[in-house]
Protein backbone atom coordinates (compact mmCIF):
# COMPACT_ATOMS: atom_id res chain seq x y z
CA UNK A 1 0.00 0.00 0.00
CA UNK A 2 2.67 2.58 0.97
CA UNK A 3 4.66 1.96 -2.21
CA UNK A 4 1.58 2.26 -4.44
CA UNK A 5 0.34 5.22 -6.48
CA UNK A 6 -1.86 6.66 -3.71
CA UNK A 7 1.12 6.99 -1.39
CA UNK A 8 4.79 6.99 -2.49
CA UNK A 9 4.37 5.84 -6.12
CA UNK A 10 7.71 4.07 -5.74
CA UNK A 11 7.68 2.46 -9.18
CA UNK A 12 7.71 5.89 -10.85
CA UNK A 13 9.61 7.81 -8.13
CA UNK A 14 12.23 5.59 -6.55
CA UNK A 15 13.94 8.23 -4.41
CA UNK A 16 13.38 11.28 -2.27
CA UNK A 17 16.12 13.92 -2.29
CA UNK A 18 16.77 16.75 0.18
CA UNK A 19 19.11 19.51 -1.06
CA UNK A 20 20.44 22.44 0.94
CA UNK A 21 23.34 24.86 0.70
CA UNK A 22 24.28 24.61 4.36
CA UNK A 23 23.18 24.21 7.94
CA UNK A 24 23.33 26.27 11.09
CA UNK A 25 24.31 25.12 14.54
CA UNK A 26 21.66 24.97 17.25
CA UNK A 27 24.29 24.06 19.86
CA UNK A 28 25.18 20.77 21.55
CA UNK A 29 25.82 19.02 18.22
CA UNK A 30 22.35 19.84 16.85
CA UNK A 31 21.89 21.52 13.46
CA UNK A 32 19.11 22.87 11.28
CA UNK A 33 19.00 23.03 7.51
CA UNK A 34 16.46 24.70 5.24
CA UNK A 35 16.37 23.36 1.72
CA UNK A 36 14.25 21.69 -0.93
CA UNK A 37 12.71 18.23 -0.71
CA UNK A 38 11.98 16.42 -3.97
CA UNK A 39 9.46 13.62 -3.56
CA UNK A 40 7.05 12.05 -6.03
CA UNK A 41 8.14 14.48 -8.75
CA UNK A 42 7.27 17.53 -6.65
CA UNK A 43 9.61 20.02 -4.98
CA UNK A 44 8.90 22.13 -1.92
CA UNK A 45 10.74 23.99 0.83
CA UNK A 46 11.64 21.74 3.75
CA UNK A 47 13.39 22.14 7.10
CA UNK A 48 15.30 19.32 8.77
CA UNK A 49 16.83 19.17 12.23
CA UNK A 50 19.67 16.77 12.83
CA UNK A 51 22.53 15.84 15.12
CA UNK A 52 26.10 15.02 14.17
CA UNK A 53 28.32 12.78 16.28
CA UNK A 54 31.83 12.70 14.83
CA UNK A 55 34.10 9.74 15.44
CA UNK A 56 37.61 8.99 14.19
CA UNK A 57 36.46 7.19 11.03
CA UNK A 58 32.67 7.69 10.97
CA UNK A 59 30.21 10.53 11.49
CA UNK A 60 26.81 9.47 12.78
CA UNK A 61 23.85 11.57 11.57
CA UNK A 62 20.34 11.36 13.00
CA UNK A 63 17.41 13.68 12.63
CA UNK A 64 13.87 14.34 11.60
CA UNK A 65 11.60 16.50 9.50
CA UNK A 66 7.90 17.27 9.64
CA UNK A 67 6.67 16.76 6.09
CA UNK A 68 3.40 18.06 4.66
CA UNK A 69 2.28 14.91 2.86
CA UNK A 70 -0.46 16.82 1.01
CA UNK A 71 2.21 18.99 -0.71
CA UNK A 72 3.59 15.80 -2.28
CA UNK A 73 0.26 13.99 -2.86
CA UNK A 74 1.35 11.25 -0.46
CA UNK A 75 -1.67 9.48 0.95
CA UNK A 76 -4.57 10.30 -1.32
CA UNK A 77 -7.86 8.52 -1.86
CA UNK A 78 -9.90 6.40 0.53
CA UNK A 79 -6.82 4.71 2.05
CA UNK A 80 -5.69 8.05 3.49
CA UNK A 81 -9.02 9.02 5.08
CA UNK A 82 -8.42 10.31 8.57
CA UNK A 83 -4.63 10.65 8.21
CA UNK A 84 -2.95 13.75 9.61
CA UNK A 85 -1.69 16.16 6.91
CA UNK A 86 1.81 16.27 8.45
CA UNK A 87 4.03 13.28 9.17
CA UNK A 88 7.34 13.09 10.99
CA UNK A 89 10.09 11.44 8.99
CA UNK A 90 13.08 10.20 11.00
CA UNK A 91 16.45 9.27 9.52
CA UNK A 92 19.75 7.90 10.77
CA UNK A 93 22.94 6.92 8.97
CA UNK A 94 26.73 6.81 9.24
CA UNK A 95 29.19 8.40 6.85
CA UNK A 96 32.73 7.15 6.40
CA UNK A 97 35.60 9.59 6.40
CA UNK A 98 37.29 10.29 3.05
CA UNK A 99 40.55 11.07 4.80
CA UNK A 100 43.30 8.44 4.77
Amino acid sequence: MLLGEDFLAASAHSEAVFSAKGARSLGSGRCRSDGILRLKGRRTAQRIDFALRRGAAVTHVSGSAIVDRDAFAVGIGDAAAGMAPNVTVRFEFDTASNER
